[in-house]
């Protein structure tokens, strides 16, 4: 008798580490089905990454091959853009995050209201999209790659190609700084940004 673990559907990239442009699923009994991407409609993907199921049950995921941010409402399969033109670039902030433009956003996560960050690796930025307006604005970095701001607001420092982040319970950011071999933190109350582990040099 299989058990309800084996049972239980998830959600997973086909071939990640190649960032394949399809997304699929794997249900009982260990049968795979393409959610969206070329191989079964017109939806065509390019380079998804960070793909994480939200706190309202929908897929999330970013392209940084499209330099986008996407939905999809797992019972109607319906996508949306959430952020991104499609178009790279760094402009946007205070306005609406359909209208911004991103540049190779790597990984999203979602704060404890449902808020959205995203690390855009190669504008060096931490983006926030606020659920309720929908406007869009950079919590940290200032678009030019380096390493400075620590003891600072967080909006004024420098990152140097931002690659994943994750967000603890109350809702501090850790960034993984990459090319500055840095972990950094966010304070939530105070947006403060210090190095929370690493050194410039590796």
């Amino acid at each position: 008798m299989k058990t309800q673990q084996t049972r239980r559907e998830f959600i997973g990239l086909a071939a990640a580490a190649v960032a394949a442009p399809f997304v699929q699923r794997e249900s009982s009994p260990r049968r795979i089905t393409t959610l969206v991407g070329v191989v079964t409609d017109n939806v065509t993907l390019n380079n998804p990454f960070g793909l994480v199921i939200g706190p309202d049950g929908a897929l999330y995921w970013v392209e940084y091959g499209s330099h986008r941010l996407l939905r999809m409402d797992l019972r109607s399969k319906k996508i949306s853009v959430l952020a991104g033109t499609g178009t790279k670039g760094y402009s946007g902030d205070g306005g609406p995050a359909t209208a911004a433009l991103l540049n190779t956003p790597h990984e999203l996560r979602f704060d404890s209201k449902g808020n959205i960050y995203i690390a855009e690796r190669d504008n060096h930025t931490i983006r926030f999209i606020d659920v309720k307006s929908k406007t869009i604005s950079t919590v940290a970095g200032n678009g030019e790659r380096g390493f400075s701001g620590d003891g600072g607001p967080s909006n004024k420092s420098q990152l140097a190609q931002p690659h994943s982040i994750a967000l603890d319970h109350a809702d501090n950011v850790y960034i993984c700084d990459i090319m500055n071999n840095r972990v950094r933190k966010i304070d939530a109350k105070t947006r403060g940004i210090t190095t929370f582990a690493g050194t410039v040099t590796a």
